[in-house]
């Protein structure tokens, strides 16, 4: 095999490795992931963003469509996914009926200098290098139910107040999309999104994470 071959053979299985680990690490095989291939560009002066592919599959399915969605992003989609199980073909938040952890989104920072941000809450299960940023996951010890509009508003606004106490963007929202790694943020320069670091067995108490902001734990 060819030296360029045997690079980008390597690329593809560390990739791979990499999306399979963190769906794993995130999710229950039984869970149903939503997956997003969308499109970013500029259409008449004016950015635009369009979905050319779309998924829902249990996790221990989704796994094995990694080179579907390489192809995907190959051809110019970013990859993403939903942070929460859904419980139908549905990307609406009467689709989430439970929460399976905390999460931030910190744009325009190097993942390795997050140190100052983090070091009054616990420890993240899982950092990611978005491409041009950070995503961060504090898995739960025990999935949140939100099946209803309040408990959906009362975990948003405790995790709203979790993400300003770390200077985190607001993406609260139970429906968040965020991007998976193993494949390429296309948007400016492409760059890859990866894991930097994954505890598999690092999980938090919901009442932990709620000492890290302003709002009481649900239940």
């Amino acid at each position: 095999m060819a030296l360029q071959q045997q690079i980008i053979h390597q690329d593809h299985y560390e990739r791979k490795q990499q999306f399979n680990r963190f769906v794993k690490g995130l999710f229950k095989s039984e869970d149903l992931v939503e997956i997003r291939a969308i499109k970013h560009g500029i259409a008449e002066r004016a950015y635009s963003s369009r979905v050319v592919d779309r998924l829902w599959l249990p996790a221990i399915e989704l796994v094995k469509r990694f080179d579907r969605l390489d192809a995907l992003n190959r051809s110019g989609a970013d990859i993403y996914f939903g942070v929460n199980p859904r419980t139908h073909r549905s990307g609406t938040k009467d689709a989430i009926h439970q929460c399976r952890s905390f999460w931030a989104d910190v744009d325009n920072v190097d993942p390795s200098h997050l140190s100052d941000r983090l070091d009054h809450v616990p420890d993240p299960t899982i950092v990611v290098a978005s491409g041009h940023g950070a995503h961060l996951y504090w898995k739960l010890d025990e999935a949140e139910l939100v099946e209803c509009k309040n408990t959906r508003q009362r975990f948003e606004s405790m995790l709203r107040g979790f993400c300003t106490n770390i200077g985190a963007d607001s993406t609260h929202d139970v429906s968040r999309i965020l991007r998976l790694p193993g494949f390429l943020n296309l948007k400016r320069e492409p760059k890859p999104c990866r894991i930097i670091s994954m505890h598999a067995g690092l999980s938090h108490s919901l009442s932990a994470l709620s000492k890290c902001c302003d709002q009481e734990p649900i239940g």
